[in-house]
């Protein structure tokens, strides 16, 4: 007897989430992927994921640095109004210098580690095929 209603559904749903989530699929190569980090070498993608690596690591340094910054009392509430108002007293300057700040922060390392995954996601791939083909279960 085959399940009607919600169980019916719910054998459909799992059936499409199983196959979403199936190694093959995760494993295929995005267009974004395809038409990025695909066409690069190895040695490439090794290195450019060595320099996203650095560079996140960078800035967040940076930030841990300004954050430190203001809490040991450096006013940029006057690099800010310089900045952003020509002098002009602004209004709550120092929260609008931690948000500038974070805003930037996230913004940053949100795109290096989006680049990385991709990047990571590629090497992964390739190691997957190049085990593949040698006969080698890769321990995961």
């Amino acid at each position: 007897m085959t399940p009607t209603g919600p169980a019916q559904l719910r054998a459909r749903l799992g059936a499409a989430f199983t196959a979403h989530l199936s190694p093959e699929h995760t494993r295929r190569a995005t267009l974004f992927e395809r038409l990025t980090v695909q066409r690069l070498s190895w040695d490439v993608l090794v290195r450019i994921h060595r320099y996203l690596e650095l560079v996140g690591k960078l800035a967040t340094g940076i930030w841990v640095g300004f954050v430190a910054s203001v809490l040991v009392g450096v006013n940029w509430k006057f690099v800010v109004e310089d900045v952003f108002n020509s002098g002009t007293r602004i209004r709550d300057a120092l929260a609008l210098t931690l948000l500038l700040g974070t805003g930037v922060f996230l913004l940053a390392r949100s795109t290096l580690g989006f680049l990385r995954w991709r990047v990571q996601r590629e090497l992964w791939r390739r190691d997957v095929e190049r085990f593949g083909r040698a006969g080698i279960t890769p321990a995961g």
